[in-house]
């Protein structure tokens, strides 16, 4: 067979492997996201006290971590596709029982309301957005400018260069319950992602000084806050009070797998054409954050589906 042939499957499996393992590893995490918000629920279900309940959580972790070395034992002796797939089914048999029992530990009917799988989906795409430019602009900031894009900044300069966006999320977080106050959640929800789509389409187009790339991380971050900040208001007002802790747990658990498919899809775009230096394309980075530009812009389509609340 002629050197090569296999070059090409060989790349598309490892990316597939890639994205299997981004949510292989996000689903720990997110199961223990899951946990902490029923913990209350289940507290008073059982008529404990809060102690005995937290024993949920830490049986939890405790099963975990004995779970993880004897399940990578399992798949050496089986086959990891067989025991993915075993896993994939236990999953699907968690979600059907709970959809089937009277008092499921999470309601999984909550996602039917339109005022939970709309603020979801921004989540899910607020998520793509913001962790996918969190992970590749420090590195496009680091990158020798003799690749023709980049400056070449230290590790301690791209830190540098990324904390105005985290100032402008906490300020922005600050004033937009009393923004939400005078447009409504679903108008400003729908403003902070335009304006987080809009800072990520700058950062495609005008990226040649380090003050632009960092006045349009301040607009990703100005974006972000006021989404993250009012999306707890708008799960509040679309659950009955006693399911608000589950939706908005829900809810954080999504925004977290948004981050997970946002790196994955994002380091396939990025790093699908590599310079002879070994650091990928200008016209990757471009793609890559074009397409968080676009998750924003989804993001902002799922805003306008929520009820409208003032």
């Amino acid at each position: 067979m002629p050197p090569g042939t296999d070059a090409a499957p060989a790349g598309r499996r490892y990316r597939l492997i890639y994205v299997v393992l981004a949510f292989g590893v996000v689903s720990q995490p997110l199961l223990q996201a899951m946990t902490v918000p029923a913990l209350p629920e289940i507290q008073r279900r059982f008529g404990t006290d809060q102690a005995t309940a937290s024993w949920v959580l830490t049986a939890f972790l405790l099963a975990a971590s004995v779970a993880t070395p004897i399940g990578g034992r399992v798949g050496d002796a089986f086959g990891k596709t067989r025991v993915f797939g075993a896993s994939a089914l236990l999953a699907a048999a968690w979600l059907y029982a709970e959809s089937k029992v009277r008092t499921p530990l999470v309601d999984l009917r909550l996602i039917a309301r339109r005022g939970v799988w709309s603020a979801n989906l921004v989540a899910l795409m607020t998520g793509v957005a913001m962790y996918g430019s969190f992970a590749f602009l420090p590195q496009f900031n680091q990158t020798p400018s003799d690749n023709g894009y980049g400056f070449g900044a230290s590790i301690t300069t791209a830190g540098h260069m990324m904390l105005p966006s985290s100032v402008a999320s906490f300020l922005c977080g600050l004033c937009a319950a009393r923004l939400a106050e005078w447009m409504g959640v679903r108008l400003t929800i729908l403003l902070g992602s335009v304006a987080t789509a809009g800072a990520l389409a700058m950062t495609t187009f005008v990226h040649e000084a380090m003050w632009e790339v960092i006045l349009a991380s301040c607009g990703s971050g100005v974006g972000t806050g006021l989404v993250f900040a009012n999306l707890a208001n708008a799960i509040v007002d679309a659950v009955p009070a006693e399911q608000t802790g589950t939706a908005i747990g829900m809810n954080a658990n999504i925004r977290i797998l948004g981050g997970a498919i946002g790196a994955a899809v994002s380091v396939t775009i990025v790093t699908a054409d590599l310079l002879p230096s070994g650091y990928p394309t200008e016209q990757g980075y471009m793609l890559g954050f074009a397409f968080m530009a676009c998750a924003a812009l989804v993001a902002g389509l799922g805003a306008l589906l929520l009820p409208s609340h003032r």
